[in-house]
C-alpha cells in the first residue's frame, strides 16, 4: 500500500487542497458548507439505534469506545468533529426554522410597504399632472391663477440671472457697480 508523503511547505499544502476560489471546488462543483442539522440528527439517531441493537453490554461498550477513539483521532488530525447530541441538534433545527420564518415575515412586510409607497407616489404624480394641466388650461383661457400667499415674489435690487456685477473705479475714486451681460 502506498503512503502519502507529508507536504514540505505551506505552499505545497495549499496547492494540494481541493478548494478553488469563491466556494467552488477545482472540478467546478459547488462547495458544500457541511452536513445539515437534519442530516446530523438522522445520523445521530441511527447511531443510537445501532448501539442499542447490540445486545451484549461488553460489545456495546467496545463499539462506543471505538467511536470515541475515532473521534479523538479525527480531532487530533485537525478535522472538525460534530457532536451528535440529539437535544442540541433539535434545538438548532427549531432555531433555524424560527429564524427563517421571521425573515420571510420581514420580507413580506417590506414588499407590502414598497407596494404601498409606490401606489402613493403614483397617486401624487397623477394629482400633480392633473393640476398642471388645469393650470395650463386656465392660463390659455386668460384666467388669473391664485398665487400662494408669501410666494408672489418681492422686488429686490438683486441682479437678474445671467448678469454679473463688476466693480470699477470712477474718476472721483469712488466705487461704482456696473452691470455686464454674461
Amino acid at each position: 500500500e502506498e503512503e502519502e508523503e507529508a507536504p514540505d511547505s505551506v505552499m505545497e499544502m495549499q496547492s494540494n487542497t481541493k478548494l478553488g476560489s469563491a466556494g467552488v471546488n477545482l472540478d467546478g462543483s459547488m462547495l458544500h458548507k457541511g452536513k445539515s442539522k437534519h442530516r446530523l440528527l438522522r445520523e445521530a439517531e441511527e447511531q443510537k439505534r445501532r448501539f442499542e441493537s447490540i445486545e451484549d453490554p461488553e460489545e456495546r461498550k467496545l463499539a462506543m469506545e471505538e467511536k470515541s477513539w475515532d473521534e479523538a483521532l479525527r480531532k487530533a488530525q485537525g478535522q472538525k468533529v460534530q457532536s451528535h447530541n440529539t437535544k442540541l441538534l433539535k434545538k438548532g433545527i427549531k432555531r433555524e426554522e424560527k429564524k427563517r420564518k421571521r425573515s420571510s415575515q420581514k420580507w413580506a412586510d417590506r414588499v407590502k410597504t414598497v407596494v404601498e409607497q409606490k401606489a402613493e407616489r403614483q397617486e401624487k404624480r397623477k394629482f400633480n399632472i392633473a393640476a398642471h394641466q388645469q393650470k395650463k388650461k386656465d392660463w390659455k383661457a386668460g384666467l388669473k391663477v391664485k398665487k400662494k400667499p408669501g410666494f408672489e415674489g418681492k422686488y429686490t435690487n438683486a441682479p437678474k440671472k445671467g448678469v454679473r456685477m463688476k466693480q470699477k473705479k470712477d474718476v472721483s475714486q469712488k466705487m461704482k457697480v456696473k452691470r455686464l451681460k454674461v
